[in-house]
């Protein structure tokens, strides 16, 4: 269609009314305006984008069977909020300040502002060419999925002391479900020392703090304070929760094999190139090392 002053509109492909887009959104509509996002954060935060045979491709164990797509779609969702956690982080200090607060059980204070967020399971740490960070990655850390690490000695962690006043790393442990009798059944068989963030995707977050706080006062113990040791992940970030809603329904695709990586770009084609030429260059090629070099922020 031409317009009166020459240029071309061009007609979206896919039109869903306002209210059913936010109550639930169409995949065709997620991947045009999160496609973008999800393709940046699998390959510049966790790293588990490949360039082969000139097309993008997961380096993600694959599952088998319906059942187990949506188990390895809300795996990797958990990753993903951990990886938007840390990008806020990185990119607005009063976030940064924020999250490393909850991560003290502590007020806001300015010596947060020394400190930078990082995941203990990404690839961007596992291959940093910095050995100070490298030494930080630790994906079987059951405790702290992010930490704070000092701007100019990436070797010091952010610290916080228990009630007993023992001093510990300080960090958070990121749960996303739709499933709140599994979150509830997780943080019961573990004894957890930092606080927990949990992304309530089909609600339940009142139902598990109010189990956690029963268990709590049967044994006598001063534990599970809600805000404190069992934070809801919508009340300190609403943008991060529903990106992690809108996320799933294209991971469920990707799984599945509706789509492919590449789908995710072509939706918006003026900048398909841009956005292509950067994944190629910050993934791994065929017959080289990784190239990427990922930089603390300054």
């Amino acid at each position: 269609m031409q317009l009166p002053d020459g240029s071309l509109f061009h007609q979206p492909k896919f039109i869903q009314p306002v209210g059913e887009f936010l109550t639930k959104p169409a995949p065709e509509l997620i991947r045009l305006h999160k496609g973008s996002l999800l393709c940046d954060l699998l390959t510049n935060d966790l790293g588990i984008v490949n360039f082969s045979n000139n097309k993008l491709e997961l380096d993600y164990i694959k599952p088998f069977g319906r059942r187990d797509v949506r188990q390895e779609s809300m795996r990797l969702l958990g990753k993903l909020a951990e990886a938007l956690i840390v990008r806020e982080c990185r990119e607005d200090p009063d976030k940064n300040r924020f999250w490393a607060s909850l991560a003290r059980r502590g007020n806001q204070v300015k010596i947060l502002d020394e400190y930078v967020a990082i995941g203990t399971g990404f690839q961007n740490i596992k291959n940093h060419p910095n050995s100070k960070l490298r030494g930080k990655y630790n994906p079987n850390d059951t405790q702290r999925d992010i930490i704070w690490v000092k701007r100019d000695d990436e070797a010091s962690e952010l610290m916080t002391s228990s009630s007993s006043g023992v001093r510990y790393s300080a960090g958070l442990q990121i749960k996303v479900s739709r499933n709140k009798d599994n979150v509830l059944k997780s943080i019961r068989n573990k004894d957890y020392f930092v606080p927990v963030v949990y992304f309530d995707l089909n609600g339940g977050f009142s139902y598990v703090a109010r189990k956690l706080q029963e268990d709590a006062e049967r044994i006598g113990a001063n534990h599970w304070q809600v805000g404190v040791d069992l934070i809801q992940g919508r009340d300190v970030s609403e943008e991060l929760h529903y990106n992690l809603l809108q996320f799933l329904p294209v991971l469920d695709q990707l799984f599945n094999g509706d789509i492919e990586l590449s789908n995710l770009l072509t939706e918006i084609p003026e900048i398909r190139t841009a956005i292509t030429n950067r994944l190629i260059q910050s993934t791994r090629l065929p017959t080289q090392q990784p190239v990427k070099v990922w930089t603390l922020p300054t």
